[in-house]
């Protein structure tokens, strides 16, 4: 994930299920709790971004450990949104 102002960036393979639930209606929801049980819930509707390899390069950029996952050019079978 990758976080510039009030917007929440990441991506999912187009091959998941839900890609294809944010391809249908576009609705999202994220939930975390901190070691101090505090708790925070984000909703909305993700909007797909325009320049692809751009943002999976800089989301990225801030998630280093995602390379072991997609090394080199696999990254490029995620789709970012906001």
């Amino acid at each position: 994930m990758l976080f510039e102002g009030e917007k929440v960036y990441f991506c999912t393979a187009r091959d998941k299920d839900f890609y294809a639930q944010l391809m249908r209606d576009g609705n999202v929801a994220v939930t975390g709790m901190n070691r101090e049980y505090q708790m925070i819930r984000l909703r909305g509707k993700a909007r797909r971004l325009d320049d692809q390899k751009l943002w999976i390069d800089r989301i990225f950029a801030e998630n280093p450990s995602m390379n072991s996952v997609y090394p080199d050019d696999s990254r490029y079978v995620l789709e970012p949104f906001y």
